[in-house]
């Protein structure tokens, strides 16, 4: 058997691992998410029940900063930039998102799209800075999964009971610099 083989191999075994997936309501998750989680989720046994997730014997949460059925909107500032993002749940996994970006000579992008939580979200999050540089945990990083959109991905946190987040992403000529809102 060669490398190349053995690797195939490996790869194969992979995509079909003996997993267990337990969802109370599979509509309330992503297609992609449920096979993202199949295929490369950090265990062997998921147990979905609304936002709860028991991954093998850890129990967490999909934190939801995005009420059901309301649109937020987050706007920053940052060197004379202006930036909006409309964030709308769609289930527990995902959410739907509309951004406009007014750069100082007046260039105007807007995008829409779907962002969607990673499979392996559970492993731990991130931290960012607010607009007065103070750290704050992520509580939830959506996904747009899509290379021809400007946006790679949405962050978010609470800071003072407010939502607050940062945009990563760039394209066309707009530099988003990790947008502050």
């Amino acid at each position: 058997m060669t490398a190349t083989d053995t690797v195939k191999k490996l790869d194969n075994q992979e995509q079909k691992r003996n997993v267990i997936l337990i969802v109370k309501d599979s509509t309330q998750y992503s297609k992609r998410f449920l096979a993202e989680l199949r295929a490369w989720g950090p265990g062997h046994k998921f147990e979905l029940t609304d936002n709860k997730i028991v991954a093998d014997s850890q129990h967490g949460t999909i934190i939801q900063l995005i009420p059901k059925g309301e649109t937020v909107v987050l706007r920053g500032l940052k060197n004379d930039k202006k930036y909006e993002l409309r964030l709308r749940r769609i289930d527990y996994t995902s959410i739907s998102y509309e951004f406009l970006f007014v750069d100082k000579d007046g260039k105007l992008l807007t995008e829409q799209g779907i962002g969607e939580i990673r499979s392996d979200f559970m492993l731990g999050s991130g931290m960012d800075e607010d607009d007065k540089g103070l750290d704050y945990g992520i509580s939830s990083e959506y996904w747009t999964n899509d290379d021809r959109k400007n946006l790679s991905s949405i962050r978010l946190g609470v800071v003072d009971n407010k939502i607050v987040g940062r945009i990563y992403g760039e394209q066309k000529g707009f530099a988003l610099e990790e947008a502050p809102f």
